[in-house]
């Protein structure tokens, strides 16, 4: 194989891959049929919701509920997409800009060892991140919105809080979970989108679930991101290129860097939101947007954003990509591109 500028990660493994297929998706169009299952895992009660619908134009809404105390520290909102947020405690506070939330440590599970890692939690209580790790993956294949998928953790952030006085305020460790269909994550490295002066046109989306703990089974926050998607169709693919043949298309068609330093090598679906088609649906995704799901061997390279200061702004942040389909060859990357910040990800309340 010819690598030109480009220089590979010593470990690729593609062996966890059950099957390589193109997938029909859509978003939920009535998730809080469901609520109740989500009310009780963070015990709000149903008769303090408040009804605040998502709108469009023409009176077009997405149904929504809240529920907000700033005496308890707790958030929690759900619609009919699946989409879900909820903060609590400390990161209720850090959300709220109560507590400054800095960046201190990182973690790809991909390839860092956090088996005896421990995290300082709170002055003389220390946690251990594994058992953190094991324990949001239960929760969240538990109370999955969809049996389609399971859920992994795969990076993971470690956060020192200070309050006002710049007193520490103990650590948060926030938790990136991607979702695997047959051995192959859903993409959350990379967002596309295009503003044309009325809406937002996204063209590719990363997917995800963020969650923050507070202790070892301190869940203190949890968001889904865009909502939830259900598998409409499957379509097996009968035949795709191989690796090599990738390598050698990114060769071809990414030049002009000094060298790519190729962080890792995986198997991504990328996700493709179709149009909707009435057009006075400004708001992305829509209830019941479809969304086309392609394989893709995904070259990942890190960015340099690092910034202590920063909140977590969503895995995409941190990465720049280049996306070579595995069944027709065609290719989508970033590269070159100016890390956008706004519009490309979902609100994290």
């Amino acid at each position: 194989v010819e690598l030109g500028n480009m220089v590979l990660p010593e470990k690729v493994d593609f062996s966890g891959v059950e099957s390589v297929e193109t997938l029909e998706l859509a978003f939920e169009e009535n998730a809080l049929l469901r609520e109740d299952n989500y009310l009780k895992v963070f015990e709000i009660d149903r008769r303090t919701l408040t009804d605040e619908d998502v709108k469009s134009d023409k009176n077009k809404v997405i149904s929504c509920r809240v529920y907000e105390s700033a005496d308890t520290k707790k958030y929690f909102a759900m619609d009919d997409r699946g989409w879900l947020a909820y903060s609590s405690g400390k990161a209720y506070d850090s959300l709220n800009g109560n507590l400054e939330k800095k960046i201190k440590e990182r973690f790809d599970i991909y390839y860092d060892d956090i088996s005896e890692k421990k995290v300082s939690i709170d002055e003389g209580k220390e946690a251990s991140l594994k058992n953190i790790c094991d324990n949001a993956e239960k929760c969240l294949n538990e109370y999955r919105f969809t049996d389609d998928y399971d859920y992994r953790i795969s990076d993971v952030f470690i956060s020192e809080l200070k309050d006002s006085n710049k007193d520490v305020g103990g650590s948060l460790v926030s938790l990136v979970a991607e979702a695997y269909y047959k051995g192959i994550a859903f993409n959350d490295y990379g967002n596309d989108s295009e503003y044309d002066g009325e809406k937002v046109n996204m063209s590719l989306f990363a997917y995800d679930i963020t969650m923050d703990y507070a202790g070892e089974n301190i869940l203190e926050s949890y968001n889904t991101g865009w909502g939830s998607l259900g598998i409409k169709s499957v379509n097996k693919a009968d035949s795709i290129i191989d690796l090599n043949s990738a390598i050698d298309i990114v060769n071809s068609q990414i030049s002009g860097f000094n060298e790519l330093n190729i962080y890792k090598i995986i198997p991504l679906y990328a996700l493709y939101p179709k149009e909707v088609s009435d057009p006075d649906i400004r708001e992305f995704p829509w209830t019941g947007q479809e969304v086309l799901a392609r394989p893709v061997y995904a070259f990942i390279i890190e960015s340099d954003k690092m910034d202590e200061n920063e909140f977590l702004k969503g895995k995409s942040y941190y990465y720049y990509y280049i996306f070579v389909d595995m069944i027709d060859g065609t290719i989508k990357s970033n590269i070159g591109e100016k890390k956008k910040e706004s519009a490309n990800e979902p609100v994290n309340y």
